[in-house]
């Protein structure tokens, strides 16, 4: 897989999915919040990245905080979301 390999850093995919590659590759893990509304997404749509890459992982929680202090996530949300 490419993510495992180093050749792309993030995934973005369906739960289902993702969590069947995290079964076979100990090396990735879901971050941040599950998207939960089906009517966008069915089941929900996660983020992977390689554990070893920490410095990816906390720029994207970073980035994630900041436009929730911000109030920019909830806009986001309820734009995107809660149609």
């Amino acid at each position: 897989m490419d993510l495992q390999n180093g050749r792309i850093d993030i995934v973005l995919s369906d739960t289902a999915l993702l969590a069947d590659i995290m079964k076979k590759e100990p090396n990735i893990e879901f971050i941040g919040e599950k998207v939960i509304n089906e009517k966008y997404f069915g089941r929900g749509v996660g983020i992977a990245l390689n554990k070893s890459n920490k410095a990816l992982q906390e720029r994207l929680n970073q980035g994630l905080k900041a436009i929730k202090e911000k109030g920019e996530y909830q806009k986001i949300y309820d734009k995107w979301m809660k149609k």
